[in-house]
């Protein structure tokens, strides 16, 4: 065994061998670099005004805008300097909805190490799963909570890169 100086105490490593280390590959961040680890998300009627709205009233800048199969927008995401607002139509199959149709219009997206310990958690503690861990085709691995006053929780764990081939919205 090998010893590693951390914080003044000798810590015991076990030796390496060249095959384990031939195998070693670096982790894939739990989230984007490009967000931060909560990221609001808006139910809006049109995304399109949306966010000629924002830019003009509020600064944001558009980063980018992602269309469905039929063409429409059904995502969107919004900076303004480190943050980042996304956004996108009313949807059944997401917890995207315009603010007084079926809630309060808004979803709490937050970027977790783990989605699926995080979910059995969340149950044990009495959360509402609307969604179980479920891989998406944007590249995160997500569960959906509502709690008890009705707002929307979507955690996610980046696990791979966006396939728009996979993306069924819009249909």
């Amino acid at each position: 065994m090998a010893t590693k100086k951390g914080g003044g105490a000798a810590v015991a490593t076990p030796p390496r061998s060249k095959k384990a280390v031939a195998k070693k590959t670096t982790p894939r961040p739990p989230k984007p670099e490009s967000f931060s680890w909560l990221a609001p998300c808006l139910g809006v009627k049109d995304p399109t005004a949306s966010i000629k709205f924002y830019e003009k009233a509020f600064g944001l800048k558009c980063r980018e805008q992602i269309p469905g199969q039929d063409g429409k927008i059904m995502h969107a995401e919004l900076t303004y300097h480190d943050q980042v607002l996304m956004l996108g139509p009313d949807s059944p199959e997401c917890p995207n909805y315009v603010a007084g149709t079926r809630g309060l219009g808004i979803t709490l997206y937050f970027y977790h190490e783990n989605v699926d310990a995080l979910a059995k958690k969340a149950k044990a503690a009495g959360a509402t799963c609307k969604q179980e861990p479920t891989n998406q085709f944007w590249g995160d691995r997500t569960v959906w909570f509502t709690d008890p006053d009705g707002y929307n929780w979507m955690f996610a764990t980046n696990v791979g890169e966006c396939d728009m081939n996979a993306c069924e919205c819009g249909k």
